[in-house]
């Protein structure tokens, strides 16, 4: 119906997202995977606009109690790998440092599912719907060629900063810049910068 529909569905998104997330965390696993392909067809139509209207929402709900709700909050955002490149950069920056904090969440399923999105939407593939089945493209949301080929190191250091947060601070440093570094690529870096700069550490102070 949403892909009859189109982007005409798009103002309807908001008030169906509720029982999508609802639904993604029901005890049936059939459930949970008819969610999961209804997901990746919405984030697919989205526009640049939708991806505004439902990112507030997803974002709140990553407050939630129930840890359930919290990883429904995060397979969605994670499910934006399903939108176009121009949209999935749009909302990198807003996405990335999310997905971030919840890193620390206690719940090892939280843990899990935060890995796994932030592999989806860092991994530079883009699912084009072909009838009821999703056709693998690759593109290119990072556009600095530097950082691109940084991006399996990146998100270890985002995913393990204790030990990873060293090697990928001194990559990026032996690493010769001559292309401009998009928002994409900074939503990436950032994190890792800022957590090099508060480390007491003598090596990180000296670079």
């Amino acid at each position: 119906f949403y892909v009859t529909l189109g982007r005409l569905f798009e103002p309807y998104v908001v008030s169906i997202l509720p029982m999508l997330l609802s639904c993604s965390s029901d005890s049936s696993r059939s459930v949970r995977q008819a969610t999961q392909r209804t997901a990746r067809v919405i984030m697919a139509q989205l526009s640049v606009h939708g991806v505004k209207m439902v990112m507030p929402n997803l974002l709140k709900t990553l407050e939630e109690k129930t840890w359930r709700t919290r990883v429904s909050a995060i397979e969605l955002l994670g499910a934006m790998a399903y939108c176009a490149p121009k949209q999935l950069s749009q909302c990198l920056p807003q996405i990335v440092p999310a997905l971030i904090e919840c890193f620390s969440d206690t719940h090892p399923k939280v843990q899990e599912a935060v890995k796994e999105a932030l592999t989806s939407v860092g991994s530079g593939e883009y699912r084009t719907q072909a009838c009821c089945d999703f056709m693998l493209t690759r593109f290119t949301v990072i556009k600095s060629p530097e950082i691109a080929a940084l991006v399996p190191q990146l998100l270890e250091a985002l995913e393990d900063p204790n030990k990873k947060t060293s090697v990928a601070l001194d990559t990026l440093m032996h690493t010769a810049f001559v292309n401009c570094v998009d928002s994409p690529s900074l939503a990436l870096i950032i994190p890792i910068l800022c957590r090099g700069l508060k480390d007491r550490s003598v090596s990180f102070l000296h670079t």
